[in-house]
C-alpha cells in the first residue's frame, strides 16, 4: 500500500512467500490504514519469513486491534516491523516473533497512543524490539518515560496463547485500567468512534490502544 485509504477491513489469515523479506498482512510506504484488524497472518513458509502483520515504513496505521500474527522462527517481527510512518490509537497483543519484537519492532517512525503487551517472541517475552523511544503515551514494558505505561494495561478479558495459535480476548480496557485518560490528544480524535462504535474522546483525555473506556453511567436521585 503506498496511498489512498482502507478503513473498516479485516488483514486476515494471509500468508507470505518463501524469502527473508516475506510478509504476512500488509506492507505500507504510504496511505492510511483505519479501524481495523490486521490478525492471525503468517509471514512465511520458511524460517527466515520476517513480519507476520506487517511492514510500515510510511503512511499511518491508526485505531486498529493488531493479534494473533506471527514471523518465522529466524525472521523478524509477530506484528508490525516499523521503520517509518506513524502507528497511532493501536491494540497490538498475542503476536509471536522470531529474532526481534513480539508485538513490534521500532526501527524508525513514531509510535503513540498504542498498547503493546502480551506478545512473544521464540522462547521469551517480548513487546517491543528495536528503539523502545520512538513510542510515546504508550504502554508496553519495555517502555520508559514519564508519559509512558509498563503496567499491565488491564484488558476486560486476555487473549490465550500466540501466533497463528492465539485465541482472541476482550481487548477493551477495564475503567480501572492505568491507560484510561492516559493518551494524548489529536485533532482527528474530536469526531471518531473506537474499534467498538464508542466515542473515541469521553475523559480528560483519550485512553491508549484502540478502544476508549465507556465513562460509566451514574444514578441521580431526586428528593422532595
Amino acid at each position: 500500500m503506498s496511498g489512498g485509504i482502507i478503513t473498516h477491513s479485516r488483514i486476515e489469515k494471509n500468508k507470505g512467500g518463501s524469502d527473508s523479506a516475506a510478509i504476512g498482512g500488509i506492507k505500507m510506504s504510504g496511505g492510511l490504514l483505519q479501524f481495523s484488524v490486521i490478525a492471525s497472518n503468517e509471514a512465511g513458509t520458511t524460517v527466515n519469513a520476517f513480519a507476520g502483520g506487517g511492514r510500515l515504513s510510511g503512511g499511518i496505521i491508526r485505531n486498529c486491534i493488531i493479534y494473533g500474527n506471527q514471523s518465522g522462527t529466524n525472521g523478524s517481527t509477530g506484528g508490525i516491523y516499523i521503520e517509518g510512518g506513524i502507528m497511532e490509537s493501536c491494540t497490538v497483543t498475542g503476536n509471536k516473533g522470531g529474532t526481534a519484537g513480539g508485538g513490534i519492532t521500532a526501527a524508525g517512525g513514531a509510535i503513540t497512543n498504542s498498547i503493546i503487551w502480551a506478545n512473544t517472541k521464540y522462547n521469551t517475552t517480548n513487546d517491543v524490539a528495536g528503539t523502545p523511544s520512538l513510542c510515546k503515551y504508550s504502554c508496553a514494558p519495555e517502555l520508559s518515560g514519564a508519559n509512558n505505561i509498563t503496567s499491565n494495561p488491564l484488558f476486560k478479558t486476555n487473549g490465550i496463547n500466540y501466533g497463528i495459535l492465539h485465541q482472541k480476548g476482550d481487548y477493551r480496557l477495564q475503567h480501572v485500567s492505568p491507560c484510561v485518560n492516559k493518551g494524548a490528544t489529536k485533532p482527528w480524535m474530536y469526531s471518531a468512534l473506537d474499534m467498538a462504535d464508542e466515542k473515541r474522546l469521553q475523559g480528560s483525555a483519550p485512553d491508549m490502544g484502540a478502544y476508549e473506556a465507556s465513562v460509566a453511567g451514574g444514578s441521580v436521585f431526586m428528593f422532595k
